[in-house]
Protein backbone atom coordinates (compact mmCIF):
# COMPACT_ATOMS: atom_id res chain seq x y z
CA UNK A 1 0.00 0.00 0.00
CA UNK A 2 1.46 3.34 -0.98
CA UNK A 3 2.66 5.49 1.88
CA UNK A 4 4.59 8.68 2.41
CA UNK A 5 7.53 6.95 3.99
CA UNK A 6 8.38 5.15 0.77
CA UNK A 7 10.97 6.41 -1.65
CA UNK A 8 9.97 9.40 -3.69
CA UNK A 9 10.31 9.85 -7.42
CA UNK A 10 13.95 10.79 -7.09
CA UNK A 11 14.89 7.44 -5.55
CA UNK A 12 17.39 6.02 -8.01
CA UNK A 13 16.96 2.51 -6.67
CA UNK A 14 13.35 2.47 -7.82
CA UNK A 15 14.20 3.81 -11.23
CA UNK A 16 12.28 7.02 -11.92
CA UNK A 17 10.45 6.78 -15.24
CA UNK A 18 12.39 8.22 -18.11
CA UNK A 19 11.55 8.91 -21.71
CA UNK A 20 14.35 6.67 -22.91
CA UNK A 21 12.55 3.70 -21.34
CA UNK A 22 9.53 4.39 -23.52
CA UNK A 23 11.75 5.11 -26.53
CA UNK A 24 14.04 2.14 -25.97
CA UNK A 25 14.39 -0.09 -29.06
CA UNK A 26 14.13 -3.24 -26.95
CA UNK A 27 10.30 -3.23 -26.67
CA UNK A 28 10.02 -2.66 -30.40
CA UNK A 29 12.44 -5.50 -31.10
CA UNK A 30 10.28 -7.71 -28.92
CA UNK A 31 7.19 -6.48 -30.77
CA UNK A 32 8.76 -7.40 -34.11
CA UNK A 33 9.74 -10.83 -32.78
CA UNK A 34 6.23 -11.48 -31.50
CA UNK A 35 4.77 -10.56 -34.89
CA UNK A 36 7.11 -13.02 -36.62
CA UNK A 37 6.16 -15.80 -34.19
CA UNK A 38 2.43 -15.16 -34.61
CA UNK A 39 2.68 -15.03 -38.40
CA UNK A 40 4.72 -18.25 -38.41
CA UNK A 41 2.03 -20.10 -36.43
CA UNK A 42 -0.74 -18.72 -38.64
CA UNK A 43 1.14 -19.71 -41.81
CA UNK A 44 1.67 -23.21 -40.43
CA UNK A 45 -2.04 -23.45 -39.70
CA UNK A 46 -2.84 -22.13 -43.18
CA UNK A 47 -0.70 -24.75 -44.92
CA UNK A 48 -1.77 -27.54 -42.59
CA UNK A 49 -5.37 -27.16 -43.69
CA UNK A 50 -4.60 -26.05 -47.28
CA UNK A 51 -6.59 -22.85 -46.90
CA UNK A 52 -7.32 -20.72 -49.96
CA UNK A 53 -7.47 -16.93 -49.92
CA UNK A 54 -10.54 -16.79 -52.17
CA UNK A 55 -12.47 -18.98 -49.72
CA UNK A 56 -11.76 -16.52 -46.90
CA UNK A 57 -12.90 -13.62 -49.10
CA UNK A 58 -16.12 -15.47 -49.90
CA UNK A 59 -16.76 -16.16 -46.22
CA UNK A 60 -16.21 -12.51 -45.40
CA UNK A 61 -18.48 -11.34 -48.22
CA UNK A 62 -21.34 -13.60 -47.11
CA UNK A 63 -20.99 -12.89 -43.38
CA UNK A 64 -23.66 -11.16 -41.31
CA UNK A 65 -21.95 -7.77 -41.20
CA UNK A 66 -24.58 -6.19 -38.95
CA UNK A 67 -23.90 -8.85 -36.33
CA UNK A 68 -20.15 -8.34 -36.78
CA UNK A 69 -20.50 -4.61 -36.11
CA UNK A 70 -22.58 -5.31 -33.01
CA UNK A 71 -20.03 -7.84 -31.72
CA UNK A 72 -17.06 -5.52 -32.27
CA UNK A 73 -18.86 -2.57 -30.68
CA UNK A 74 -20.12 -4.53 -27.70
CA UNK A 75 -16.76 -6.19 -27.12
CA UNK A 76 -14.90 -2.87 -27.19
CA UNK A 77 -17.38 -1.14 -24.89
CA UNK A 78 -17.30 -3.96 -22.34
CA UNK A 79 -13.50 -4.27 -22.52
CA UNK A 80 -12.96 -0.58 -21.87
CA UNK A 81 -15.64 0.01 -19.23
CA UNK A 82 -15.50 -3.28 -17.31
CA UNK A 83 -11.71 -3.52 -17.58
CA UNK A 84 -11.25 -0.01 -16.20
CA UNK A 85 -13.79 -0.69 -13.46
CA UNK A 86 -11.95 -3.87 -12.43
CA UNK A 87 -8.57 -2.12 -12.40
CA UNK A 88 -10.05 0.80 -10.46
CA UNK A 89 -11.46 -1.56 -7.83
CA UNK A 90 -8.06 -3.23 -7.42
CA UNK A 91 -6.30 0.13 -7.10
CA UNK A 92 -8.82 1.53 -4.62
CA UNK A 93 -8.79 -1.68 -2.59
CA UNK A 94 -5.03 -1.23 -2.25
CA UNK A 95 -5.52 2.34 -1.02
CA UNK A 96 -4.36 4.12 -4.18
CA UNK A 97 -5.78 7.66 -4.36
CA UNK A 98 -7.12 7.71 -7.90
CA UNK A 99 -10.39 8.78 -9.44
CA UNK A 100 -12.45 6.69 -11.85
CA UNK A 101 -11.94 9.22 -14.64
CA UNK A 102 -8.17 8.94 -14.38
CA UNK A 103 -8.26 5.13 -14.26
CA UNK A 104 -10.38 5.07 -17.41
CA UNK A 105 -8.02 7.39 -19.28
CA UNK A 106 -4.98 5.45 -18.10
CA UNK A 107 -6.48 2.19 -19.36
CA UNK A 108 -7.39 3.79 -22.69
CA UNK A 109 -4.07 5.55 -23.15
CA UNK A 110 -1.94 2.58 -22.17
CA UNK A 111 -4.07 0.16 -24.18
CA UNK A 112 -2.15 0.26 -27.48
CA UNK A 113 1.23 -0.25 -25.79
CA UNK A 114 -0.10 -2.81 -23.32
CA UNK A 115 -1.80 -4.91 -26.00
CA UNK A 116 0.98 -5.20 -28.54
CA UNK A 117 4.12 -5.74 -26.49
CA UNK A 118 4.94 -9.45 -25.91
CA UNK A 119 5.45 -11.35 -22.65
CA UNK A 120 3.02 -8.93 -20.90
CA UNK A 121 5.80 -6.31 -20.96
CA UNK A 122 3.14 -3.78 -21.94
CA UNK A 123 2.17 -3.72 -18.27
CA UNK A 124 5.47 -1.91 -17.65
CA UNK A 125 3.78 1.23 -18.98
CA UNK A 126 1.25 0.95 -16.14
CA UNK A 127 4.07 0.45 -13.65
CA UNK A 128 5.84 3.58 -14.89
CA UNK A 129 2.68 5.65 -14.67
CA UNK A 130 1.63 4.69 -11.16
CA UNK A 131 5.23 4.83 -9.97
CA UNK A 132 5.49 8.41 -11.16
CA UNK A 133 2.01 9.82 -10.59
CA UNK A 134 1.04 8.02 -7.36
CA UNK A 135 4.44 7.86 -5.65
CA UNK A 136 4.31 4.08 -5.48
CA UNK A 137 7.24 1.70 -5.52
CA UNK A 138 7.83 -0.40 -8.61
CA UNK A 139 7.29 -3.56 -6.55
CA UNK A 140 3.91 -2.41 -5.23
CA UNK A 141 2.74 -1.27 -8.66
CA UNK A 142 3.91 -4.51 -10.24
CA UNK A 143 2.07 -6.42 -7.53
CA UNK A 144 -1.19 -4.69 -8.40
CA UNK A 145 -0.73 -5.51 -12.09
CA UNK A 146 0.12 -9.13 -11.26
CA UNK A 147 -2.95 -9.42 -9.04
CA UNK A 148 -5.18 -7.95 -11.74
CA UNK A 149 -3.79 -10.37 -14.35
CA UNK A 150 -4.13 -13.32 -11.99
CA UNK A 151 -7.85 -12.59 -11.62
CA UNK A 152 -8.16 -12.79 -15.41
CA UNK A 153 -6.25 -16.07 -15.57
CA UNK A 154 -8.36 -17.64 -12.82
CA UNK A 155 -11.47 -16.44 -14.63
CA UNK A 156 -10.34 -18.15 -17.83
CA UNK A 157 -9.57 -21.38 -15.98
CA UNK A 158 -13.00 -21.23 -14.35
CA UNK A 159 -14.79 -21.08 -17.71
CA UNK A 160 -12.55 -23.82 -19.10
CA UNK A 161 -13.37 -26.07 -16.14
CA UNK A 162 -17.08 -25.34 -16.55
CA UNK A 163 -16.86 -26.11 -20.27
CA UNK A 164 -15.18 -29.45 -19.60
CA UNK A 165 -17.79 -30.29 -16.97
CA UNK A 166 -20.77 -29.39 -19.17
CA UNK A 167 -19.45 -30.94 -22.38
CA UNK A 168 -20.00 -34.54 -21.31
CA UNK A 169 -20.37 -35.53 -24.97
CA UNK A 170 -18.54 -32.79 -26.85
CA UNK A 171 -18.78 -32.62 -30.62
CA UNK A 172 -15.45 -30.85 -30.77
CA UNK A 173 -12.01 -32.46 -30.70
CA UNK A 174 -9.92 -30.66 -28.11
CA UNK A 175 -6.65 -32.43 -27.52
CA UNK A 176 -6.95 -34.70 -24.51
CA UNK A 177 -10.76 -34.66 -24.77
CA UNK A 178 -10.57 -36.96 -27.79
CA UNK A 179 -10.73 -39.77 -25.30
CA UNK A 180 -13.23 -39.93 -22.48
CA UNK A 181 -11.14 -39.31 -19.42
CA UNK A 182 -11.22 -37.64 -16.03
CA UNK A 183 -7.72 -36.25 -16.63
CA UNK A 184 -8.86 -32.88 -18.08
CA UNK A 185 -11.19 -32.23 -15.17
CA UNK A 186 -8.52 -33.21 -12.64
CA UNK A 187 -5.90 -31.04 -14.36
CA UNK A 188 -8.05 -27.91 -14.50
CA UNK A 189 -9.31 -28.54 -10.95
CA UNK A 190 -5.70 -28.77 -9.76
CA UNK A 191 -4.80 -25.49 -11.50
CA UNK A 192 -7.81 -23.78 -9.96
CA UNK A 193 -6.97 -25.19 -6.53
CA UNK A 194 -3.39 -23.92 -6.75
CA UNK A 195 -4.66 -20.52 -7.90
CA UNK A 196 -7.08 -20.25 -5.00
CA UNK A 197 -4.36 -21.28 -2.55
CA UNK A 198 -2.04 -18.58 -3.90
CA UNK A 199 -4.76 -15.93 -3.67
CA UNK A 200 -6.44 -16.79 -0.38
CA UNK A 201 -3.69 -18.19 1.89
CA UNK A 202 -1.43 -15.29 3.01
CA UNK A 203 1.03 -17.58 4.80
CA UNK A 204 2.20 -18.84 1.40
CA UNK A 205 3.22 -15.31 0.47
CA UNK A 206 5.14 -14.80 3.70
CA UNK A 207 7.12 -17.98 3.09
CA UNK A 208 7.93 -16.90 -0.46
CA UNK A 209 9.03 -13.44 0.73
CA UNK A 210 11.16 -14.98 3.49
CA UNK A 211 12.82 -17.29 0.98
CA UNK A 212 13.56 -14.33 -1.29
CA UNK A 213 15.01 -12.44 1.68
CA UNK A 214 17.53 -15.25 2.16
CA UNK A 215 18.76 -14.69 -1.38
CA UNK A 216 19.20 -10.96 -0.79
CA UNK A 217 17.40 -8.39 1.38
CA UNK A 218 16.67 -6.23 -1.67
CA UNK A 219 15.18 -9.22 -3.51
CA UNK A 220 13.05 -9.96 -0.47
CA UNK A 221 11.72 -6.39 -0.40
CA UNK A 222 10.83 -6.52 -4.09
CA UNK A 223 9.09 -9.90 -3.82
CA UNK A 224 7.23 -8.78 -0.71
CA UNK A 225 6.00 -5.67 -2.51
CA UNK A 226 4.89 -7.65 -5.55
CA UNK A 227 2.90 -10.02 -3.32
CA UNK A 228 1.42 -7.23 -1.21
CA UNK A 229 -2.04 -7.23 -2.87
CA UNK A 230 -2.44 -10.96 -2.20
CA UNK A 231 -1.44 -10.37 1.42
CA UNK A 232 -3.13 -7.07 2.25
CA UNK A 233 -6.55 -7.44 0.66
CA UNK A 234 -9.28 -8.93 2.83
CA UNK A 235 -10.97 -12.17 1.82
CA UNK A 236 -14.21 -10.40 0.91
CA UNK A 237 -12.30 -7.98 -1.34
CA UNK A 238 -10.50 -10.86 -3.03
CA UNK A 239 -13.77 -12.69 -3.66
CA UNK A 240 -15.30 -9.52 -5.11
CA UNK A 241 -12.34 -8.95 -7.43
CA UNK A 242 -12.29 -12.62 -8.39
CA UNK A 243 -15.95 -12.40 -9.43
CA UNK A 244 -15.07 -9.38 -11.56
CA UNK A 245 -12.31 -11.41 -13.21
CA UNK A 246 -14.62 -14.34 -13.96
CA UNK A 247 -17.29 -12.07 -15.47
CA UNK A 248 -14.67 -10.13 -17.45
CA UNK A 249 -13.31 -13.32 -19.02
CA UNK A 250 -16.75 -14.33 -20.28
CA UNK A 251 -16.46 -11.62 -22.95
CA UNK A 252 -14.09 -13.43 -25.37
CA UNK A 253 -16.24 -16.57 -25.17
CA UNK A 254 -19.42 -14.68 -26.05
CA UNK A 255 -17.54 -12.82 -28.79
CA UNK A 256 -16.29 -16.10 -30.28
CA UNK A 257 -19.80 -17.60 -30.29
CA UNK A 258 -21.42 -14.70 -32.14
CA UNK A 259 -18.50 -14.24 -34.55
CA UNK A 260 -18.79 -17.85 -35.67
CA UNK A 261 -22.55 -17.50 -35.94
CA UNK A 262 -22.06 -14.40 -38.11
CA UNK A 263 -19.96 -16.59 -40.44
CA UNK A 264 -22.79 -19.17 -40.63
CA UNK A 265 -21.00 -21.70 -38.41
CA UNK A 266 -23.79 -23.31 -36.29
CA UNK A 267 -21.72 -23.83 -33.14
CA UNK A 268 -23.34 -24.97 -29.91
CA UNK A 269 -22.88 -22.76 -26.86
CA UNK A 270 -21.44 -25.56 -24.73
CA UNK A 271 -18.83 -26.37 -27.38
CA UNK A 272 -17.95 -22.69 -27.70
CA UNK A 273 -17.58 -22.41 -23.93
CA UNK A 274 -15.04 -25.22 -23.99
CA UNK A 275 -13.10 -24.32 -27.14
CA UNK A 276 -13.10 -20.54 -26.71
CA UNK A 277 -12.00 -20.69 -23.07
CA UNK A 278 -9.18 -23.03 -24.12
CA UNK A 279 -8.28 -20.57 -26.87
CA UNK A 280 -8.22 -17.72 -24.35
CA UNK A 281 -5.84 -19.70 -22.13
CA UNK A 282 -3.67 -20.44 -25.17
CA UNK A 283 -3.55 -16.71 -25.84
CA UNK A 284 -1.66 -16.28 -22.55
CA UNK A 285 1.34 -18.13 -24.00
CA UNK A 286 4.26 -15.66 -24.01
CA UNK A 287 5.93 -14.35 -27.13
CA UNK A 288 2.94 -13.87 -29.45
CA UNK A 289 1.46 -10.51 -30.38
CA UNK A 290 -1.96 -10.16 -28.67
CA UNK A 291 -1.98 -13.95 -28.27
CA UNK A 292 -2.52 -14.47 -31.99
CA UNK A 293 -1.39 -17.80 -33.39
CA UNK A 294 -2.06 -20.13 -30.47
CA UNK A 295 -5.61 -18.76 -30.13
CA UNK A 296 -6.55 -19.42 -33.77
CA UNK A 297 -4.84 -22.82 -33.70
CA UNK A 298 -6.93 -24.02 -30.76
CA UNK A 299 -10.17 -22.85 -32.39
CA UNK A 300 -9.40 -24.44 -35.77
CA UNK A 301 -8.25 -27.73 -34.30
CA UNK A 302 -11.22 -27.85 -31.92
CA UNK A 303 -14.02 -26.78 -34.25
CA UNK A 304 -12.69 -27.82 -37.66
CA UNK A 305 -13.60 -31.51 -37.61
CA UNK A 306 -17.03 -31.12 -35.99
CA UNK A 307 -18.33 -27.97 -37.66
CA UNK A 308 -16.19 -26.85 -40.56
CA UNK A 309 -15.47 -25.48 -43.04
CA UNK A 310 -12.02 -24.76 -41.69
CA UNK A 311 -11.66 -21.42 -43.48
CA UNK A 312 -14.70 -20.08 -41.60
CA UNK A 313 -13.23 -21.19 -38.26
CA UNK A 314 -9.85 -19.68 -39.18
CA UNK A 315 -11.47 -16.37 -40.14
CA UNK A 316 -13.50 -16.48 -36.94
CA UNK A 317 -10.29 -16.88 -34.94
CA UNK A 318 -8.70 -13.88 -36.64
CA UNK A 319 -11.82 -11.80 -36.05
CA UNK A 320 -11.84 -12.90 -32.41
CA UNK A 321 -8.29 -11.58 -32.00
CA UNK A 322 -9.26 -8.26 -33.54
CA UNK A 323 -12.53 -7.92 -31.61
CA UNK A 324 -11.10 -8.93 -28.24
CA UNK A 325 -7.61 -7.40 -28.34
CA UNK A 326 -6.80 -5.19 -31.31
CA UNK A 327 -9.91 -3.07 -31.86
CA UNK A 328 -10.39 -2.04 -28.20
CA UNK A 329 -6.68 -1.16 -27.98
CA UNK A 330 -6.82 1.01 -31.11
CA UNK A 331 -9.76 2.94 -29.68
CA UNK A 332 -7.39 4.13 -26.94
CA UNK A 333 -4.99 5.85 -29.36
CA UNK A 334 -6.50 9.35 -28.84
CA UNK A 335 -5.75 9.03 -25.11
CA UNK A 336 -2.23 7.65 -25.66
CA UNK A 337 -0.94 11.16 -26.36
CA UNK A 338 -2.38 12.36 -23.02
CA UNK A 339 -0.93 9.33 -21.27
CA UNK A 340 2.59 9.79 -22.65
CA UNK A 341 2.50 13.51 -21.90
CA UNK A 342 1.70 12.72 -18.27
CA UNK A 343 4.67 10.37 -18.18
CA UNK A 344 6.88 13.05 -19.72
CA UNK A 345 5.79 15.66 -17.17
CA UNK A 346 6.58 13.20 -14.40
CA UNK A 347 10.01 12.64 -15.94
CA UNK A 348 10.70 16.38 -16.05
CA UNK A 349 9.47 16.83 -12.46
CA UNK A 350 11.65 13.97 -11.29
CA UNK A 351 14.75 15.42 -12.97
CA UNK A 352 14.15 18.90 -11.56
CA UNK A 353 13.47 17.49 -8.09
Amino acid sequence: MPSRDRPDMNDKSEGAPRRDIVRSPRPWAGFATSIVLSIAILLWLWHRHALVWTSLKTRWATADHALLVAVFGGSAAFHIAAGAFKLHRVLRSMGVDIRWNETLRVRLGAGPVRAFLPFSTGEIIHVLYFRARKRMTVADTSGIMIFDKSMNLIGSLWWLALGIFLASEPRIQLGILRQASSVPVALIAALLAVSFIIVFIPSIHRHVADAAMIIHPRVGEIVSGMLSPFRQLHTVQKIELLIYGVVFQLRPIVVCFFLLRSLAVPVRWVDTLLAASAAVCAGYLPGFVVGSGPRETVLVEAFGAAYGPVEAIFLGGLLMTFAVNVFPALLGLPWTVWFLRRLRRSDVTGRKG
